[in-house]
């Protein structure tokens, strides 16, 4: 049980109480408040002398934006950029002391080679970085690169296949590939000043089969020249009048075309032949009074691969000259095949009519 004076105790301490403030007399004179605010003062300034930072040239890097060769990831390359320093007057220099000479500028030279193998895989080779400091603040010369030069970079070979270099920098010198007994070097140009990166591309050729088509002129003798004796019949003059190399990439699926103009028999029977029967070369054709050369027939032979291709040609042929026995028609091949026309004597046989009017 609580007491009557507990209670009032209680509800007095419940009510609220109101704070009250006064001002009592300051026994500090305001002279010595005014000398305080003094010290303070001067404590400050020498602090703001005690935080000066002392002068430092300052720094600018501009980059330069590389040329971004074929499936490069620029994430990867080498940094290029240009440091450019700029020296502050001193304020301090006294009698003797040289000022700044000028401009400090560091160019960086980067080299990087993107190579694309056979098999679908993509590898970067060959990043270098090479520092060139000028003092003048110009960009730098020829003479300022002359002994600079990047490392060469080695190349995987791949047999069946010859390694292409390119890049997509327009003007850059192309680098060099060499082949030092089946060992492929990538060898970089000389570094030229006004070219700071020097990215390239190699990619791999499948080496080309190559092979010919050919066109040939067999000449048969006719078998009864009166004087000619001829000891064997089946002797004849033959002549290559056209061969030209054809190429495959693809292992003789496709090949580069041939094409072989019309001619007129007169003139493919001009020239040397070599005759069969003696194998003695460059024989002029003997004259064969009384008889007419013609085209007997055409041939093509080639590779089994290529049979179906040598009829249809076969066909074509055959058509042409039936039609025109004195022109070698024209025609085009797509595959290594040889092509023979023979030549036949025909004798001329004219009639001779006796005409007469009567009055």
């Amino acid at each position: 049980m609580l007491s009557s004076n507990n209670k009032k105790e209680q509800i007095k301490k419940q009510q609220s109480k109101k704070q009250q403030f006064a001002i009592k007399k300051l026994t500090v004179g305001v002279a010595s408040v005014l000398i305080g605010f003094t010290f303070m003062g001067l404590n400050a300034s020498a602090d703001d002398k005690t935080n000066v930072l002392p002068a430092t040239d300052p720094v600018v890097k501009v980059p330069t934006v590389p040329d971004s060769p074929s499936g490069v990831n620029f994430s990867n390359t080498p940094a290029s950029s240009t440091t450019v320093k700029v020296p502050e007057p001193s304020t301090d220099a006294g009698a003797g002391q040289a000022a700044p000479s000028g401009i400090t500028m560091t160019s960086y030279y980067n080299s990087m080679v993107t190579i694309e193998t056979p098999d679908g895989k993509t590898s970067t080779e060959g990043k270098q970085q090479l520092p060139v400091t000028t003092t003048s603040g110009s960009n730098p010369t020829e003479a300022d690169v002359a002994n600079l030069s990047f490392n060469s970079v080695s190349l995987p070979s791949f047999k069946g296949y010859t390694p292409v270099v390119s890049t997509l920098t327009e003007g850059l010198p192309l680098a060099t590939i060499q082949d030092n007994n089946g060992q492929l070097t990538l060898v970089f140009p000389k570094i030229q000043a006004d070219y700071q990166n020097y990215y390239y591309t190699v990619t791999y050729e499948r080496e080309a089969i190559t092979d010919k088509s050919q066109q040939v002129i067999d000449v048969q003798f006719p078998l009864n020249l009166g004087d000619v004796q001829i000891n064997d019949q089946n002797a004849y003059y033959y002549r290559t009048t056209s061969s030209q190399s054809v190429k495959s990439t693809d292992d003789g699926q496709t090949w580069t075309s041939a094409s072989f103009a019309a001619t007129s028999l007169n003139d493919a029977l001009q020239g040397t032949y070599t005759n069969a029967q003696t194998g003695h070369r460059g024989q002029a054709l003997p004259k064969f009074p009384g008889y007419t050369p013609f085209l007997s027939a055409a041939f093509v032979t080639g590779s089994d691969a290529y049979r179906a291709e040598a009829s249809a040609l076969l066909q074509q042929l055959s058509a042409a000259i039936k039609q025109n026995p004195y022109e070698i028609p024209a025609y085009t091949l797509n595959y290594p095949l040889m092509v023979t026309f023979r030549v036949s004597y025909k004798t001329n046989t004219w009639q001779q009519l006796d005409v007469r009017f009567s009055g």
